[in-house]
């Protein structure tokens, strides 16, 4: 949520296209499989909020594209509000998962 501060609506007057586009590109091209986004502007009390949903990953671990085993040499899986490192012998491509 843009716009929002201390639970606030405090109003966003940022480039949300520019903001949509930038997060769109990290969830599709930076990680494997891609995670799906959704953004929507919303008016409260006629300030500009943005909001922003990022879906989880249809399969689990999720991989950083330029980290193992797509060309790097570390994984992580998220679990929660946690990011933790997997040990490369753990580690298998995407094609793989399914």
């Amino acid at each position: 949520m843009f716009g929002v501060e201390n639970f606030q609506a405090m109003g966003f007057e940022g480039d949300s296209d520019a903001i949509t586009n930038k997060l769109s590109h990290l969830a599709n091209d930076s990680q494997e499989p891609s995670l799906g986004i959704e953004s929507f502007s919303l008016d409260y009390n006629h300030r500009q909020l943005l909001c922003v949903h990022v879906s989880s990953a249809k399969t689990k671990p999720v991989f950083i594209k330029d980290r193992s085993p797509l060309g790097g040499d570390a994984c992580f899986k998220r679990t929660g509000a946690c990011t933790v490192l997997v040990h490369h012998s753990f580690c298998k491509k995407p094609s793989m998962l399914n």
